[in-house]
């Protein structure tokens, strides 16, 4: 699942490069809000202001929900939020989404480009979710599992209900998988050491 780069309607942006702009414009005093030190939208928010020189205030709220309604009450000006949430109050006009955080565009909102698109390809950011097994299961029951888990993943029913819940489905192999992990480890690692952040 994407994150996406939202802000609120009446901040005078339209785009990731004007966005960009108007912080740096505005130091220090421009907001963001997460749902608390660690989570995913703070992370995206520190990877977003060392790739781009610019420095933010960090709001944090205990959920994305209340996050969004400031957002709509004009009292933060920026949310690196999930596409499940920021989907509804964007098509409503309630917010504004500048780009996804992904290398592809989403089906969920195909006219938003991708930070790629928009001028910042580092910036990716996504939500996923992945089976496991314990540590001792033997390598061919896995393999089983695995197969049959991406078989299930790629049916077309299946397929749909992922999609309506504005998650891309994908039934990587097990090999794919933990080498995915082990590249966002390394990468949002790199993060959460720079920026010295503690979990709350």
């Amino acid at each position: 699942m994407p994150n996406v780069v939202i802000v609120r309607e009446e901040l005078p942006v339209t785009s990731l490069k004007e966005l960009i702009d108007y912080v740096r414009a505005n130091p220090g005093k421009v907001t963001f809000g997460t749902q608390g030190n660690g989570a995913t939208p703070h992370l995206t928010a520190m990877m977003f202001q060392g790739m781009t020189d610019t420095r933010m205030v960090h709001v944090p709220y205990r959920g994305e929900t209340l996050v969004l309604n400031d957002m709509i009450g004009g009292h933060v000006d920026v949310f690196f939020g999930n596409i499940a949430a920021g989907g509804p109050p964007f098509r409503d006009g309630r917010v504004k989404i500048l780009a996804i955080a992904d290398t592809r565009r989403s089906p969920v909102l195909p006219e938003i480009p991708t930070t790629a698109e928009a001028g910042l390809p580092g910036l990716v950011s996504t939500g996923w979710f992945a089976l496991a097994a314990p540590p001792k299961t033997a390598p061919a029951l896995a393999s089983d599992i695995a197969k049959a888990a991406a078989d299930v993943i790629k049916t077309p029913d299946v397929q749909v209900k992922f999609r309506a819940a504005s998650v891309e489905p994908i039934g990587n192999s097990p090999a794919e998988m933990a080498a995915f992990i082990q590249a966002e480890a390394q990468r949002w690692g790199e993060i959460i050491k720079k920026n010295n952040i503690v979990v709350d």
